[in-house]
């Protein structure tokens, strides 16, 4: 719930870089605790997407629901590695497509 509302409170005083920040932290531990919930165990990764991917088991994720979590990965990026391009996933590697 913390990340949430940093999120929230960060977005209203216009420092997007952190709102994005604690909004893809707030979702990833959303999903992380729902599929610890589920199966006992989470996945090693930090990216949405993946986690979406994983707790759809096997079924398509909604295209607008995945494309919402591929932009809020990249602005994510973009807070915590200001100099990555859009090209890149994180600190030094390449985007998936």
């Amino acid at each position: 719930m913390r990340f949430r509302e940093y999120a929230e409170e960060d977005l209203r005083s216009g420092r997007y870089d952190s709102a994005a920040f604690f909004a893809q932290q707030a979702a990833e531990f959303l999903l992380k605790g729902v599929l610890i919930k589920l199966t006992g165990s989470r996945p090693l990764t930090h990216a949405v997407s993946e986690l979406l991917a994983y707790l759809a088991l096997g079924r398509p994720v909604p295209e607008g629901v995945m494309r919402c979590a591929e932009a809020l990965e990249t602005h994510y990026i973009q807070a915590r590695c200001p100099d990555a391009r859009l090209s890149e996933a994180g600190c030094g590697r390449r985007r998936r497509r």
